[in-house]
């Protein structure tokens, strides 16, 4: 199927998204604009003008990805006493204002507070997420959903990088602020940002909590007969908590610390790395709506799994022979797929858990993610400044590769068989 059929299919498909999923997309968009956008972009280069390191980068990671990890499990429990749409809003309102205080925080000990308090407001946006839309979605509708809400991300995070290039400059120049590498022009774009990501509260604030005919489906025979063949459901969490591990350590070794990189070893502007960053975000849409047609196809377990390691022959080039143009292209790549994996592994892990399990398996697959990002990112931080970040890097594409293998070789082969025993009939 081309790209322009594609495109012509989901348009028609997206006239069937409920409101509740659109409102959810709306908060998810305007959350990343100001998150994935501004704030990813400048946040870390600011905290450079404020005269910290990767070292500090590092601990602050490591007390933002605890925090998620240590609020995953009563984040589950809050979702399944009050349901999931009300957690979401909390969420969002404590993720918004923990971004107003760090845009005003200066000393350490506030910033790792206001870092806490965002690892929390997290914890309670990502437990409930995949609950939420399973109660709005029929099986058909799902990997569409988990694709949109990825496609959101992106283009938010590309509106984002593309404003936040700009915002230092234009609040240097129309506040007075000094040059646009200063402290007050990164702080007042940073607050352009959070103010952004605040408004992520009023579409989940106008939502209900599920869709009837959503829930039914959900807690029907859909929930009971996955589509496809994986193994038992205790198998199946104890591997899908197992590669979240890898995945999580070959992401922290070096994206919390890509921008900086970009910066003070590439020699890159933030008007620069805006558009690294951005064209990341645009390509990831484009190859977010292409992988979900081909899990349609092929599986969601085999193609996420090629999906997840194709970056790390670049990661290995980038690792032994730095420059710019890898630089770039690594980064960009990096960035696409990543966000292409994350809906075919969302909706994966809905057809193989039921649904009153998933905000629970949620919260272990969140533990895991984020108590590895924390330890990770805290010790690369630290290698980074000892000894460079050669070895960070070529360790994280070996267990990015090592991820996807084992991925594969978990679910990826039977979903095979299935592909070619249909395609018999």
């Amino acid at each position: 199927m081309t790209l322009r059929a594609t495109l012509l299919s989901y348009r028609q498909r997206g006239r069937q998204i409920s409101r509740n999923c659109w409102l959810f997309l709306w908060m998810v968009f305007l959350s990343n604009v100001g998150l994935s956008g501004i704030f990813a972009l400048l946040y870390n280069l600011y905290l450079v003008a404020l005269g910290h390191h990767e070292d500090f980068i590092g601990v602050l990671s490591f007390v933002q990805m605890a925090a998620i990890a240590l609020g995953a499990i009563p984040a589950s429990r809050l979702s399944e006493r009050f349901g999931p749409r009300r957690v979401l809003l909390a969420g969002s309102l404590v993720v918004g204002m923990s971004t107003l205080g760090l845009c005003l925080a200066t000393r350490p000990w506030m910033l790792a507070l206001w870092n806490l308090s965002m690892g929390l407001g997290f914890a309670l946006r990502i437990v409930p997420y995949t609950p939420y839309l399973v109660r709005n979605t029929t099986r058909a509708e799902r990997t569409l959903i988990f694709s949109a809400n990825s496609a959101a991300i992106s283009l938010a995070g590309t509106i984002g990088s593309l404003l936040g290039g700009q915002l230092p400059t234009l609040a240097a120049r129309l506040l007075g602020l000094g040059a646009a590498d200063s402290i007050p022009a990164y702080r007042a774009s940073l607050l352009v940002g959070a103010a952004i990501g605040l408004l992520a509260v009023l579409p989940m604030a106008f939502a209900s909590e599920s869709t009837p005919a959503s829930e039914a489906a959900a807690n029907g025979s859909e929930s009971s007969a996955p589509a496809e063949d994986p193994p038992t459901p205790r198998r199946a969490v104890t591997i899908l908590v197992g590669v979240t591990v890898l995945f999580s350590l070959a992401g922290a070794c070096f994206m919390p610390f890509t921008n900086v990189y970009l910066s003070e070893v590439l020699g890159l502007q933030a008007s620069a790395i805006s558009l690294i960053f951005s064209s990341s975000s645009i390509l990831a849409v484009i190859a977010t709506i292409l992988a979900s047609d081909v899990a349609d196809r092929y599986g969601k377990a085999r193609t996420l799994s090629i999906v997840r390691a194709s970056a790390a022959p670049l990661l290995v080039a980038l690792a032994l022979a730095p420059s710019v143009w890898l630089g770039t292209i690594t980064v960009v790549v990096r960035g696409i797929t990543d966000m292409a994996a994350w809906p075919l592994d969302n909706a994966f892990l809905a057809d193989v858990i039921p649904l009153r399990r998933q905000a629970r398996v949620t919260s272990y697959r969140s533990i895991a993610w984020n108590l590895t990002w924390a330890l990770a990112s805290f010790a690369a931080g630290q290698a980074i400044v000892r000894f460079g970040y050669q070895g960070v890097i070529l360790l994280s594409a070996v267990v990015l590769f090592s991820g996807g293998l084992i991925y594969y070789s978990a679910f990826g082969r039977g979903q095979r068989k299935t592909v070619q025993a249909g395609a018999g009939l």
